[in-house]
């Protein structure tokens, strides 16, 4: 090939298999930035073409030998696990779920109850998505790992499975709907409710900081107990209270 057509097709060609290398996640993204490198590197060497591959041959060695390096630096002198950001990613997303929890209070109106909520809903679907993300990438660490480290995988995602379906149920209290029931409940109902969210925000901070104390179940398990009596007197019957009894037994 030694016209510009034909380098034309060749530098299109490799350039469009690196680019979608590239684009794609972050497990595979910068193979896509190495392929561009080493093509770009080994055919624009001069004015016209080149038979010598040494330049190909520097650059592919130079690759694997800066691959070999970064692993060792991350394997034995600067450490870094992915688990360790899986559980300061969850702990971030408990602590913003129990926040959510203890919205709204009975004397916090609805409407700056509701823009709260609103904020820290985006805020901890994002905490989530991150965590999951680690969560995915953990299988790569831990594929040969003693039996120990892949438990401690287990059960860091086992709770983060667990905190995402507590989310997505507290996310139902506030659609318009439970807002409305909200609204309609009686003074005393609402302090109850609030008392109860409060002590299941509470058990979640526990579980946040590894920090579990028996209190933290009693004071839910109490607080459980006493909203159940209140609502029975008052014989308060809607989907608002199912909610609020399911995130509980999710929360216990």
């Amino acid at each position: 090939m030694d016209t510009i057509a034909s380098l034309v097709v060749v530098v299109a060609c490799a350039s469009a298999i690196a680019g979608w290398v590239a684009t794609g996640t972050e497990l595979i993204s910068y193979a896509g930035l190495q392929i561009a490198f080493a093509f770009f590197y080994s055919v624009f060497q001069g004015y016209a073409p080149d038979t010598d591959l040494d330049n190909v041959r520097n650059r592919v060695v130079g690759i694997l030998f800066g691959l070999i390096v970064t692993g060792l630096v991350f394997r034995y002198i600067w450490p870094e696990h992915t688990i360790d950001r899986l559980r300061a990613a969850l702990r971030q997303a408990l602590q913003q779920l129990a926040r959510l929890l203890e919205l709204p209070g009975s004397d916090v109106s609805i409407e700056k109850g509701k823009a709260e909520a609103d904020t820290l809903l985006a805020e901890t679907s994002k905490s989530f998505e991150q965590a999951r993300r680690y969560a995915d990438l953990t299988v790569f660490e831990f594929e040969k790992s003693p039996a120990g480290g892949r438990m401690a995988v287990e059960n860091t995602e086992g709770t983060l499975s667990r905190a995402e379906r507590l989310f997505v149920t507290a996310t139902s209290l506030f659609s318009d709907h439970a807002l409305d029931e909200w609204q309609q409940l009686p003074q005393t109902a609402r302090i109850a409710e609030s008392e109860l969210r409060n002590a299941a925000a509470k058990r979640i901070e526990r579980v946040a900081a590894s920090d579990e104390l028996e209190d933290a179940r009693t004071n839910l398990s109490t607080a459980f107990a006493r909203w159940t009596e209140t609502m029975q007197a008052l014989q308060v019957k809607n989907s608002r209270v199912a909610l609020v009894s399911q995130i509980v037994t999710e929360v216990q």
